[in-house]
Parts: C-alpha cells; sequence; structure tokens
C-alpha cells in the first residue's frame, strides 16, 4: 500500500542548478519533509528507504548522488542521506568571510555606538 502513495513534495532538482546559493537550505526543508513522508507511510526499513529516498530525488540529484563517495550499500540509507547532505550543505569559507569583513565600510546614516 505504500508503494502506491504519491509523494507530497516536488523531486530535489526541479531548478537544482538555478540557484546554487539556496541548495543547502532546499536540502534541509526537502530531506525533512522526506523524513516526515516515509515515516507517515510507514517506512523504517533502510533499503526502502534508500530505494524511496533515490527515487524521489529526481534526475539530476541522483546523477550528482551517483558521483559522490562514501554513499553506502543498498541498505545503508544513513550514508546515502550524509553523503548528499555533505554535498548540499555549503561549506564556509573563513578567509572569504575574514575578506567581506575587512571590506566593510562605516555608511555615512551608521554610528559607531551600538
Amino acid at each position: 500500500m505504500a508503494a502506491q502513495a504519491s509523494l507530497p513534495f516536488d523531486p530535489l532538482d526541479r531548478p537544482i542548478s538555478v540557484d546554487i546559493h539556496a541548495l543547502g537550505p532546499r536540502w534541509k526543508k526537502w530531506i525533512t519533509r522526506f523524513e516526515n513522508f516515509s515515516t507517515a507511510v510507514d517506512i523504517v526499513e533502510p533499503k526502502h528507504k534508500r530505494a524511496l529516498l533515490l527515487h524521489s530525488i529526481g534526475k539530476e540529484a541522483y546523477d550528482i548522488f551517483d558521483t559522490l563517495p562514501n554513499t553506502g550499500k543498498a541498505d545503508e540509507y544513513d550514508k546515502a542521506v550524509k553523503a548528499l547532505s555533505d554535498y548540499f550543505t555549503p561549506q564556509k569559507n573563513t578567509e572569504y568571510e575574514v575578506y567581506l569583513f575587512h571590506q566593510a565600510t562605516q555608511k555615512d546614516d551608521e554610528s559607531v555606538d551600538m
């Protein structure tokens, strides 16, 4: 019966390449919705959950997944999610953040006081 249920959300890759900076937040929302859906339809076995995940993420996201290292075996759902999370969640570039901080200038309407 769970196999007949349709997903209540779009594949992750609808406009995956449109806004690369929004992928982290979109991925977090998407995987949360996926987790809620899999719980609602009582898919708890890692093998089935992983298969549904890979089917649901869409073609473009699946192509990305297919190139990732350490995605685990067919029954390792958590490793698949970790690999996708590591890819879609942006890493902080500390040097760039320091550069941006040093480039900041005080505007005319800003005071020094906090």
